[in-house]
């Protein structure tokens, strides 16, 4: 619950006051109420959640709550504790740490393929399906490629 305070104050700018920016609090928890009510402690190392039920502002949402997991876990595993020595590779710890940066950044594609499925209704709708996918796409590529979702970029601006 901390952590989730801690996004939204950080994602809106504001205090960590849980008040001040209830909707957005109550979208992150629906989001990963949604997520991982199926399966909170999956056996593999490959999580899958059923996040048909969530709506676009809800994936958005869990997305950049992810996003910083998944930030934070980039380069971790490289700490000097976690390592055994520059060409040794990592400790026990930093190998627990890099298989779950792996599944943070699978967990990632898996929010914004869901969100690419999507249609958009109304302009809000749009905003966080392209908010998603252009992230989604930095964090992939580390620029815009997919010629598709620029198309639709310039679409949405010429609305």
């Amino acid at each position: 619950m901390d952590y989730a305070r801690f996004q939204v104050a950080l994602y809106t700018g504001g205090e960590t006051d849980p008040d001040v920016p209830a909707y957005l609090f109550r979208d992150i928890m629906s989001a990963v109420t949604a997520a991982f009510e199926a399966d909170c402690a999956p056996a593999s190392d490959t999580a899958t959640h059923d996040l048909s039920g969530c709506d676009l502002a809800q994936l958005a949402r869990l997305y950049e709550t992810w996003e910083g997991v998944f930030h934070h876990l980039t380069g971790a595993s490289e700490i000097p504790c976690f390592t055994a020595d520059r060409y040794s590779g990592h400790t026990p710890a930093g190998e627990a740490l890099d298989r779950e940066y792996d599944r943070a950044g699978a967990f990632l594609s898996d929010i914004a393929e869901e969100v690419r499925g999507r249609t958009a209704v109304t302009a809000d709708e749009r905003r966080e399906r392209l908010g998603v996918l252009i992230r989604d796409e930095l964090n992939t590529n580390g620029r815009p490629v997919n010629d598709a979702l620029l198309a639709e970029l310039n679409a949405q601006h010429e609305r």
